[in-house]
């Protein structure tokens, strides 16, 4: 019966270590992916004269990815690109644009503070179309007591927002 106790123990160890490793290596394997996807969309951005210091945002909905990038100057460029059997091509953007659209893809918007409303601080909720918008928050540690915040909206819609469909929520 010991021997019997300790082979199933053995067994187990072993069985255990084994599936463990395999649940690892699938880990590895699509962090892999997802880095190659950001290093594939890097790419792309640079060959449309987008030289992104890093990829802040992106999201695939049907074919297509959308992205923010942070730029070396701090600021921001949006960019759609499709997927089209593992190859990724430019849709559009670049050149500063807040909203950006092509082919058959969603338009892309991104709010940020502007002269209507200069205290995005007080914003709790914008708008687009009646529907809230993504806040995305994205912190940079410039210095060891010195963060930098981007603070901003994005909006996946079928059709092109105008100043009017967007509506900014402030507190108080």
């Amino acid at each position: 019966m010991k021997k019997f106790l300790i082979f199933l123990t053995i067994f187990l160890c072993l069985f255990g270590c084994s599936n463990s490793d395999e649940a690892v290596q699938k880990k590895n394997d699509m962090e892999t992916k997802e880095l190659n996807l950001e290093e594939q969309i890097k790419k792309i951005l640079k060959e449309n004269q987008i030289d992104a210091k890093s990829i802040i945002y992106y999201e695939i909905k049907d074919a297509y990815i959308y992205t923010v990038s942070l730029l070396y100057n701090e600021g921001v460029e949006l960019a759609i690109l499709k997927s089209n059997s593992g190859e990724l091509k430019w849709v559009g953007g670049g050149e500063g644009a807040t909203i950006v659209s092509g082919e058959d893809s969603k338009v892309f918007s991104i709010i940020r503070p502007n002269n209507q409303v200069p205290d995005m601080n007080r914003v709790k909720e914008v708008k687009v179309f009646g529907r809230p918008a993504k806040l995305q928050v994205y912190y940079e540690e410039i210095t060891n007591d010195f963060t930098s915040e981007l603070k901003y909206w994005i909006s996946i819609d079928e059709k092109q927002p105008s100043y009017t469909d967007i509506e900014f929520v402030t507190e108080g």
